[in-house]
């Protein structure tokens, strides 16, 4: 839901600042980082994907009534039987 998509752009975002943090400026991992998190947060910004991930997340579809849930279901209402 929400938060496993939260927590894996938290994650992309934590793997660059640290790189940052780890390495210090001028040093060609730390502008990598800094370089591609900025291109990380602009494609996130733009990301249609990523933003229905969040509305499917924030609002899931209803369930179906129990009748069709019970025909969707393995040998439910018009299963066949038998082989």
């Amino acid at each position: 839901g929400e938060e496993g998509v939260r927590e894996c752009l938290g994650d992309v975002r934590r793997t660059f600042e640290n790189a940052m943090l780890y390495n210090p400026e001028g040093d060609s991992v730390h502008n990598w980082a800094r370089m591609l998190l900025g291109v990380f947060e602009k494609q996130v910004e733009r990301s249609d994907a990523i933003k229905r991930a969040m509305d499917r997340a924030l609002n899931p579809p209803p369930a179906p009534p129990p009748a069709a849930a019970a025909a969707a279901a393995p040998g439910g209402v018009g299963a066949r039987r038998g082989g």
